[in-house]
Formats: C-alpha cells, structure tokens, sequence
C-alpha cells in the first residue's frame, strides 16, 4: 500500500477505453493515503469532482499563479513556473511525513 499519492493532470480520460464517465472519480472515492493533486491552471475543472470526492483526511489541490503546464512535465526546470510547481509538492511531502 502506497503511503500517499502525487497526481498531475488527473482526469477522465478512459471513456474511450469503455469504462463509465465518471470512473476516475468513483474510484477515487476509495483513496485513503495523503494525496496531492495539480495541473495547469485551465485543468482544475477536469479534477475538481475527482478531488472532491477523495476522502482522504489530507489532501491538496494545487493550481499555479500562472497558466502552468499539463502533467508531471510542471516540474521540468526548462518552465520557469516549475520552482512554484515543486515547492507546492515538498511542502506536501514534507507534511506527510508527521502522519503515520
């Protein structure tokens, strides 16, 4: 069993593959470990129901100042918002080490 999960970019997106549109977010439902989630700033609806429905105790959703990137590519140092991108992520790696 994990000890918390990090997320970039959650999503939908295995309705072409047959499973219900709401599948991600169904199955959400049963995390119970730390979660961290982000995106791009024009992302946040494509998660909000799944975050919404995690029932984890701690759980985070970052959104960047800026427009930010898809993906776990937010943390390339190649962006320039990718140093915002990993402070969110130490600091919530950092908080879940006093939970156990």
């Amino acid at each position: 069993m994990a000890d918390a999960a990090l997320s970039f970019s959650p999503g939908e997106y295995f309705k072409r593959s047959g499973k219900r549109s709401n599948w991600i977010q169904q199955s959400a439902q049963s995390i119970n470990v730390p979660v961290f989630i982000t995106s791009a700033k024009s992302e946040k609806g494509k998660w909000s129901d799944i975050f919404k429905g995690i029932k984890s105790k701690q759980k985070v959703g970052f959104i960047p100042e800026t427009n930010g990137n898809h993906g776990s590519r937010a943390l390339w140092n190649k962006f320039d918002d990718s140093s915002e991108y990993w402070l969110a992520v130490s600091e919530f790696l950092e908080s879940t080490k006093t939970i156990k």
